[in-house]
């Protein structure tokens, strides 16, 4: 009979075993949290220390691993003799090398395996999971492999498992490898656009690359329309009404998109720079991005502004894309677009479909994109048709004149460089497809300006002072959906800069003249004509927010937009119509053309900004900044692929039995007569594009007057959801909303 020695444990002495398995466990959950942890390996002499628990795990594995082994071996032979598993009085003995580990060579594998819950979690489940917690919650890789470790040792020792839950998924290696093969996960690609030469430490010369990371657009693409329930040919209307950029003129007369004998994609670029480093440090230029996403107008509006919907196309940094150009870094999403214009087949649902593609880019770095405006008729002309529209010929007769010696003419002249690669696409045109994005134009140009000549006018003239507007911005009830983006408070110095800005973000700035009227309307005389003038803005902002509008809405935009730029000028002398004034003179135009600008502006598109400037703090990593963030981004993207999560989501639910429920009895008249549920579920809050929360307050219709509603209840059931409004019905009103 083999004897066996009592292992124990080098920290506290008071532990000891014959199986060593049993004493690395309990140093692992008794003495590895400590602050001061650090243990002496002891085994066969080896005076070896750790003051991680990890690194003397991983020692002992890989130096010490046959002692393991010998003990499974006599582990095995007891159970082979008795029925009985022997219990120390620490805990219960089960295990093996690989349930630490994971797998090691093949002649160490025989050990004893006692399998009791570890059926039930996939390995699928175990990735989702890991990508959830990093992805998701922004875990970093070495705060995630210790949550790793764990959960392994509990699971092996309070739940007396044989088997690691993430057997094969024990470090980011492995991880990796399982998500492409296993879970479809698009991994970014590095393009060498260029060399330069830097210092290395030692002083001497050293080549280095600089480089764009794309994301391979055809498996991107068929991952999103994998991903996406609400794909549409088109959400084209049949009323007549403008309610998304299929709506427009260029739409139906486009010589894809009229066509309904093929699947065509409505491309969606937006690019923009993003500064993930505190704007005030010194590394601000040296982390500043360029990035580029797209999305599919395909998708329903209410979907569209899911930041899942939006997808990475390529990132690098900003210095590079100024060194090289647009040209060079788009080169490779160019490619792929000519080959989707040519039809390329992608499987969805199980489906094989051919399809088209096309795109539209929304940006606003160029003086006027839609016209040949000079300063001096941008601050006397304020009627769209008064002005030399851009279009492909003027384009290219431009783009020529650059070959020649009139160069640096050219580029000043008409804020061309060279012909744009984008013009390399068969149904795209620079000219017709960069469309006005309202929030720079108007909630971060004209608005904000206007606003803020307004509160320096009734300072000066002594209608309200400035700790008047403070106070009363500060202590104005905001409602939940405004509370958030409540405006900042605005000084002094703000008012008297020589910029045009308040100094608030897009959304503060939205909010807050919005709600002027009511904050300050009470201070302002009768028929105020600087007053009037604002008003006039805060219509045409109105109109152009509209998520559905008319051409003879769009119409009549232009003459209030005319009317409010000649107030302007006649009332502020000294302010100079600005280029982002004299921008909106041209939204009535595509509002015809593509639509609502609410369905193509660049809101949506900043706000996916925050989950990479959230991203860069957390992971703390800035030697390859876009290379850290396409992969964690392409991680979180894979997530979703495979989280069952729709676009709706809502609250914490509780069921609720319909006989015992308020509205019970409405709800019945809604159902078949062969529907039998007898319970529903209520949340307090549901998420579609914009959360709605039980005691907001909605229009429901609006015909001469809009007709309000406040939210009473929101129930679940079937997989479809009803809100009930409380409006000047006598009963309430239940709205389908799945």
């Amino acid at each position: 009979m083999e004897s066996r020695e009592h292992f124990q444990c080098t920290r506290c002495k008071e532990f000891a075993s014959k199986n060593y398995l049993s004493v690395l466990r309990h140093i692992g959950l008794v003495h590895a949290f400590k602050a001061d942890f650090e243990v002496t390996c002891g085994l066969e002499g080896c005076s070896r220390s750790f003051k991680k628990y990890r690194s003397y795990r991983r020692h002992i594995l890989r130096h010490h691993k046959h002692i393991i082994h010998q003990q499974s071996f006599l582990q095995a032979k007891d159970l082979s003799n008795s029925g009985d598993v022997a219990v120390e009085t620490s805990s219960t003995i089960s295990g093996s090398v690989e349930d630490l580990s994971g797998p090691l060579d093949e002649s160490t594998t025989s050990t004893i395996s006692v399998p009791l819950y570890h059926d039930t979690i996939s390995k699928h489940k175990a990735a989702l999971f890991l990508l959830k917690a990093r992805e998701c919650l922004k875990i970093s890789q070495t705060a995630l492999d210790e949550l790793v470790d764990d959960i392994q040792l509990i699971s092996q020792t309070e739940l007396e498992s044989s088997k690691s839950l993430f057997s094969g998924l024990h470090s980011a290696f492995l991880q990796n490898k399982f998500f492409v093969d296993h879970l479809g996960l698009v991994e970014p690609t590095e393009q060498i656009l260029g060399h330069k030469f830097a210092l290395g430490k030692n002083g001497s010369l050293k080549r280095q690359n600089e480089v764009a990371y794309d994301i391979p657009f055809f498996q991107s693409l068929q991952q999103l329309l994998t991903m996406m329930s609400a794909i549409t040919q088109s959400n084209q209307r049949s009323d007549g009404l403008l309610s998304d950029i299929c709506d427009g003129e260029r739409f139906k007369t486009h010589p894809l998109f009229s066509r309904d004998d093929i699947n065509s994609l409505q491309i969606l670029l937006y690019y923009d720079d993003l500064e993930v480093c505190n704007p005030l440090s010194s590394p601000t230029k040296k982390h500043k991005l360029a990035i580029f996403y797209y999305t599919l107008g395909n998708i329903h509006p209410k979907y569209r502004s899911k930041m899942t919907s939006i997808q990475l196309v390529t990132i690098t940094k900003s210095s590079n894309l100024i060194k090289y150009g647009l040209n060079k870094v788009l080169e490779q999403f160019m490619n792929d677009i000519r080959k989707l214009e040519e039809g390329i087949f992608l499987t969805v649902a199980g489906e094989m479909k051919k399809y088209y593609g096309y795109k539209s880019l929304s940006s606003a770095f160029r003086k006027c994109r839609f016209c040949l405006a000079v300063r001096e008729d941008m601050n006397n002309k304020f009627i769209a048709t008064d002005f030399v529209e851009r279009d492909r010929q003027t384009h290219a007769y431009h783009c020529s004149l650059l070959l020649g010696s009139n160069y640096n003419h050219v580029a000043t002249t008409y804020g061309l460089t060279e012909d744009s690669i984008l013009n390399s696409s068969k149904y795209f045109h620079v000219t017709e497809g960069l469309c006005p994005d309202i929030m720079h134009d108007i909630l971060e140009g004209s608005l904000q300006y206007v606003v803020k000549e307004l509160l320096k006018y009734f300072i000066t003239v002594g209608i309200v002072s400035l700790e008047q507007i403070n106070s009363r911005i500060d202590f104005f009830k905001y409602a939940s959906c405004d509370s958030k983006n409540k405006p900042a408070p605005i000084s002094s110095n703000i008012l008297t800069s020589s910029d045009h800005s308040l100094k608030q973000t897009a959304s503060q700035l939205w909010c807050l003249a919005r709600l002027l009227p009511l904050i300050i309307h009470d201070l302002v005389p009768m028929n105020e004509s600087h007053w009037d003038n604002f008003l006039l803005l805060l219509s045409a902002t109105d109109y152009v927010f509209a998520p559905t509008l008319t051409n003879g809405k769009a119409s009549y935009l232009a003459h209030v937009i005319e009317d409010h730029l000649l107030q302007f000028k006649e009332l502020y002398p000294t302010s100079p119509i600005i280029p982002k004034q004299h921008y909106l003179i041209h939204i009535p135009q595509w509002i015809v053309r593509y639509g609502p600008p609410i369905r193509y502006w660049c809101m949506r598109y900043e706000g996916k900004h925050s989950f990479f400037k959230d991203l860069s703090r957390r992971i703390k990593n800035f030697k390859n900044v876009p290379k850290s963030l396409a992969q964690r981004h392409q991680m979180w993207i894979c997530y979703y692929c495979h989280s069952n999560s729709n676009f709706i989501t809502t609250g914490p639910s509780s069921p609720i039995t319909i006989s015992n429920w308020e509205y019970g009895h409405h709800f019945k008249t809604f159902l078949p007569s062969t529907t039998d549920i007898s319970q529903v579920y209520r949340t307090p809050w549901i998420e579609m594009g914009y959360q709605y929360k039980i005691g907001d307050i909605v229009v429901l219709s609006s015909d001469l007057l809009p007709c309000f509603g406040l939210i009473k209840d929101i129930v679940i059931y079937d997989t479809r959801v009803r809100f009930y409004f409380w409006a000047h019905h006598p009963s309430p009103i239940s709205i389908p909303i799945l």
